[in-house]
């Protein structure tokens, strides 16, 4: 957690918004920007009340990964974060 809060602090805040894109598309690879877009996917898709099982199969991925977003999901960032995106 220490790191992330350095990483956030040192690097992302620094960085304007549009430049965001060039940044983690220099530090991450492919596959990880990938799979954290599926975690969001799956995040939205929660907040959207579809079943998990739905959720798995339409992103074909195996249901534990669905589960885990299930209990990130309760993170009231995220159920505040598709609020405001709903307003």
């Amino acid at each position: 957690m220490k790191n992330l809060q350095k990483i956030i602090a040192n690097y992302l805040l620094s960085v304007d918004k549009k430049d965001l894109p060039e940044l983690l598309q220099g530090i991450l690879t492919p596959h990880e920007i990938e799979a954290i877009a599926t975690r969001f996917e799956i995040v939205k898709q929660l907040y959207q009340k579809k079943p998990q099982h739905k959720i798995a199969a339409d992103l074909n991925i195996g249901i534990a990964t669905v589960t885990r977003g299930s209990r990130v999901y309760q993170m009231s960032i995220f159920q505040k974060m598709f609020a405001k995106k709903n307003d």
